[in-house]
């Protein structure tokens, strides 16, 4: 029998020792509570585990436990790299000698002495197995992708994600799309890999990215199983009002600012409310792409005429990262599907080249010229959809044309044959009326038509004979 993709997940994941866990760029409550999650079993199953995001660890996040787990960088190069913390020291001069087969590397400090524990080392990573987590498109991890293609490609990758419009990138392809979040996917995996894996401290990080990813329990995405996999979570320990008074109840300075900056430039497109942050805005408020999900939660549970939140957001100069978010019937995917983007109904994100205000601009006025097509189309049974339903109208007609072929054979060859008995009985007549031969000449030429060769049909797949 055929495996399942979570019964392949839980083999490829015991039998690896070096695993890569990797999120997606702008890193959610639910990607990195899915990452600390993940990469803290593995410890506990006595894997090496690494953990990588290629964005700045999100602040409002600060009070996971394990979040040192995760860096912006690992060595894939291969490289033996000697690490030295020169605080309050510095180096004056770097040199090196070597001496037959050994090499001396000399560090000659600014003041003080240099101390062992102040040396560390990381060897080249040899990663046997990739897990990206909560990313619904592998160019969506960003600069470690980017630059690590070639890893990407040699070592087995599982993608678990509950995104729609996922594109299956992985060796192995664990997507559910009737799941809230990651975490809770990441749940269920985790009681497959053993018992008494699923502490406090996991426990937190897994209900952070359910709390996370439903606005706690408050936006559509919100189910039954939400609340059943959030009840295991609570009896296994976690810290359920500290995970809502760091996500919801505190905001920062900068998260205020941010805040000031969308509302003062909101605006009303019909049930969509949508605004734009230039880079330069953005930088001013130092904030990040976590704190934009934030603000885009709030006005979806506070505003009534908000059906859709848009923010267009300068995030790096030049380039505008679009998040669409939507109510249960919302039509987010639609909205994504300008750009050549799927998305879900309730949630799409779109990177593209440019500034949010000519994007912005570009956005509506693709939306409005494909409303105004639609209604300018006519009704869908006379149109032809797509190449399939053409090619079998093709047939029909084709069809219906050689019987109408065939019927007009048919007649004109009765024609015929009446035409030739006509012409047969006239020349009997002429040899037995001699007499009458100039009448029946006369009525020979008046009444009878010279009828041409039959032609065989231009089409070689019909095989139907026609004058």
């Amino acid at each position: 029998m055929e495996q399942s993709p979570k019964q392949q997940i839980t083999e490829l994941l015991k039998k690896s020792q070096n695993i890569l866990v990797v999120g997606c760029s702008g890193p959610t409550g639910d990607s990195i509570g899915s990452i600390l999650a993940l990469a803290s079993v593995l410890k506990k199953l006595g894997k090496e585990a690494t953990a990588i995001v290629s964005d700045p660890y999100p602040e409002n996040l600060n009070f996971l436990p394990f979040k040192d787990i995760i860096s912006n960088s690992a060595n894939f190069s291969g490289d033996f790299v000697i690490s030295v913390n020169v605080k309050d020291k510095g180096i004056e001069k770097l040199s090196y000698n070597k001496e037959g087969d050994l090499l001396n590397i000399i560090l000659t400090p600014k003041g003080g002495k240099l101390q062992p524990q102040n040396v560390s080392f990381k060897e080249a990573a040899n990663f046997d197995l990739i897990v990206i987590l909560d990313t619904s498109d592998i160019d969506k991890v960003d600069r470690i992708y980017d630059r690590n293609t070639d890893l990407f490609f040699k070592v087995p990758v599982i993608n678990i994600d509950h995104h729609a419009g996922n594109e299956n990138f992985g060796v192995v392809n664990l997507v559910d799309l009737t799941a809230t979040s990651t975490a809770e996917i990441l749940t269920a995996l985790i009681d497959g890999l053993g018992s008494n894996l699923l502490d406090s401290e996991i426990a937190t990080c897994l209900l952070t990215g359910i709390i996370d990813d439903t606005a706690s329990y408050k936006n559509v995405n919100t189910t039954p199983k939400s609340f059943t996999v959030s009840a295991q979570l609570l009896a296994a320990g976690a810290r359920q009002q500290e995970i809502v008074d760091n996500l919801f109840k505190s905001r920062s300075l900068n998260t205020l600012k941010l805040w000031g900056k969308v509302l003062d430039g909101l605006k009303l497109n019909e049930n969509c409310i949508w605004a734009t942050l230039n880079n330069k805005e953005f930088m001013q408020v130092s904030a990040n792409i976590e704190d934009i999900y934030g603000v885009i939660n709030e006005l979806l549970a506070t505003v009534p005429e908000a059906n859709t939140v848009i923010i267009f957001v300068e995030e790096v100069a030049g380039e505008t990262r679009i998040i669409i978010r939507s109510k249960k019937d919302g039509n987010a995917s639609e909205m994504s599907k300008v750009f050549g983007v799927m998305g879900s109904k309730t949630e799409a994100v779109l990177q593209l080249m440019g500034n949010p205000e000519d994007i912005a601009s570009k956005f509506f006025d693709r939306i409005k010229n494909r409303k105004i097509a639609e209604t300018n189309a006519a009704p869908k049974n006379e149109i032809l959809e797509n190449d399939e339903v053409i090619i079998e109208d093709q047939k029909t007609e084709m069809v219906a044309k050689v019987k109408k072929e065939e019927k007009v054979d048919k007649e004109k060859t009765e024609k015929v044959k009446e035409v030739d008995a006509s012409k047969k009985s006239k020349v009997k007549s002429k040899n037995i009326f001699a007499d009458d031969e100039e009448e029946d000449e006369e009525n020979e030429n008046s009444g009878l038509v010279e009828i041409p060769p039959l032609a065989k049909s231009d089409s070689p797949d019909i095989g139907v004979w026609r004058p």
